[in-house]
């Protein structure tokens, strides 16, 4: 038995401390508690794939959802880390690890019945007891086997999943003793593997089947996908629509609502909304704060997931010695010209919270770090030092708009349009910023895995969360798959210290360091918090409780009977 060290269980107890009473989202007046959604069947006995759901009734009509984006429209979770991926799959695929509504984990609510979780000084070992009688879409049976085949699947090469370079660094070996178990060792201390694997994580907690990739291949999985959700898919047209039909047996834990759920495609914003007025949308999603009191007069409801949003402009490849970015003083100019409180103001009235790093107020042991001074003089001397020492002609941005959920498009095309013209305002011909459309975001992101997007910068929103390492594992180490930031400081901080570290009081302090860097190196442009907004016609939609899942509405709210993951 490995020796035990004080923190053992922190993961789940970091979220609980955190979360536990928190506002949590929904409509603009408070949302009905949840009352409902544990397993169907036991934890120990086969559930039959032809019984039918207690007190359950027949999944009937359908439920249309618009979106800003599909991201890039794939339906094989490991190959896309955008920010809609979990939703828009959701429907389909079940987590290992469960998590309540509020943020805390639970045994009732992910494909685990069980974990054990031991920590030494030199790793962790985390063992998952599943759930039995669990199926695949195509009548397979959940075994440990896929458990142990989906992590070593998001962690090989060519996977393009968020927390990809992160668990390859962390998982060492993945051991199936039994049929319904698993066991995974890490490379060192690591308190988040439960966090990773659940609906807090980027969707590498999505279990895939073993036999079916193997048999048919990741390319015909994407356009054929198979999961354990209530839903399976039916029908997809590219740049249109996803089609997900229920389940025709009793899914282990959540009953379909309706036969189909329809995920379509309306990259604008006033399309969405004429959409839900006239029927053709049952919910629609990324909402302008300026377009609430619309909806709400027009009858609809406006579903808010309290400061769940933060909110950057990414700096790329600051590590590169040919990029205008890679001077501090460039970098710092960029900061010292955007006055954040007036784009909260003006854009967002008065809804939101400007931050000094991208670290958002629920993160465990928060503090604020101190919000840059709006200083454009100061600015254009060190921009002016900085183009004269290295002998530029001028500083040249490529600025990407954002197409991606959290706030409504209008607000983040201003947002982008708002700080290319404050810094072409207050540092004249020193600059020239070139704004790009948000069609081009995609293009922004595979030149940044591929390492080839110096000088560009782009909006960038991130779920506020209590454990910021994700993120930070993804964007700003040597090892991440978009490397924003390459320092030694920051990867011992982030996947030595962060990684390594299960203590509760030294998780929050080291996250307040990581934040305090970043802030004093001016990596990026910390922007604001905010909300995210999304409208439903209430006659489909009456309560919706959008969670405190990264990167999720908790979409199964309101496609099941019953409500999904209460609290307990």
């Amino acid at each position: 038995m490995l020796g035990r060290r004080k923190g053992l269980f922190l993961a789940p107890v970091l979220v609980a401390v955190l979360l536990v009473g928190a506002v949590a989202g929904g409509c603009t007046s408070e949302n009905t508690p949840a009352t409902s959604g544990k397993p169907t069947t036991s934890s120990s006995a086969p559930a039959s794939p032809s019984a039918p759901a207690p007190s359950a009734q027949q999944p009937a009509g359908e439920l249309k959802i618009a979106f800003n984006s599909l991201s890039k429209e794939v339906l094989d979770p490991s190959l896309d880390s955008g920010p809609l991926t979990k939703p828009i799959m959701g429907p389909m695929y079940d987590y290992l690890v469960g998590v309540t509504v509020n943020g805390v984990f639970s045994k009732d609510y992910g494909l685990a019945r069980d974990w054990k979780v031991e920590h030494s000084a030199t790793n962790s070992v985390y063992t998952f007891d599943l759930r039995q009688g669990v199926k695949f879409h195509d009548g397979t049976e959940v075994t440990a086997q896929d458990v142990k085949f989906s992590l070593e699947y998001y962690t090989r090469k060519g996977s393009r999943s968020g927390n990809f370079a992160n668990l390859k660094s962390t998982i060492d070996r993945i051991e199936a003793p039994s049929k319904y178990q698993v066991v995974v060792y890490t490379t060192k201390p690591y308190a988040f593997l439960l966090t990773d694997l659940s609906l807090h994580g980027q969707g590498e907690g999505q279990m895939l089947p073993k036999d079916y990739i193997e048999k048919n291949g990741t390319e015909y999985f994407n356009k054929h996908p198979v999961g354990t959700g209530p839903y399976k898919f039916k029908d997809q047209k590219q740049g249109t629509s996803i089609t997900y039909e229920a389940i025709d047996y009793q899914h282990w834990l959540q009953q379909p609502k309706y036969k189909t759920v329809t995920l379509m495609l309306s990259p604008e914003e006033s399309t969405r909304i004429a959409m839900l007025k006239t029927g053709e949308a049952d919910a629609i999603n990324s909402i302008s704060t300026a377009n609430i009191s619309g909806l709400e007069s027009g009858g609809m409801t406006v579903f808010s997931k309290k400061g769940g949003a933060t909110f950057l402009l990414l700096l790329a490849q600051t590590w590169d010695e040919n990029s205008y970015l890679n001077d501090i003083r460039v970098r710092e100019a960029l900061n010292l010209v955007v006055d954040r409180q007036s784009i909260v103001d003006q854009i967002f009235k008065k809804r939101g919270t400007p931050l000094g790093a991208w670290y958002g107020s629920w993160a465990y042991g928060y503090k604020a770090v101190p919000l840059y001074d709006y200083d454009p003089a100061k600015a254009k001397s060190l921009l002016q030092q900085a183009i004269k020492d290295k002998g530029w002609t001028k500083v040249e941005i490529m600025l990407y708009q954002y197409p991606y959920a959290r706030i409504g498009e209008t607000e983040a095309k201003l947002t982008v349009e708002a700080i290319g013209g404050m810094w072409q305002k207050a540092l004249g011909d020193l600059i020239n910023v070139q704004i790009v459309p948000a069609a081009e975001y995609a293009v922004l992101r595979q030149k940044m895995i591929d390492k080839m997007a110096a000088n560009s910068a782009g909006l960038l929103g991130a779920s506020n969360a209590a454990f910021w390492g994700t993120s930070w594992q993804s964007t700003s180490t040597s090892k991440s798959n978009y490397s924003l930031v390459k320092t030694p400081e920051l990867d011992d901080l982030i996947l030595n210290k962060l990684g390594g570290e299960t203590d509760i009081e030294k998780i929050g302090q080291i996250q307040y360091t990581i934040a305090t860097y970043l802030h004093d190196n001016y990596f990026n442009v910390p922007l604001f918090e905010t909300d995210e907004l999304w409208a439903g016609n209430p006659k489909k939609i009456p309560q919706w409780d959008l969670g405190k899942f990264a990167q999720d509405p908790n979409l199964r709210d309101v496609i099941v009977q019953g409500r999904a993951f209460p609290a307990q």
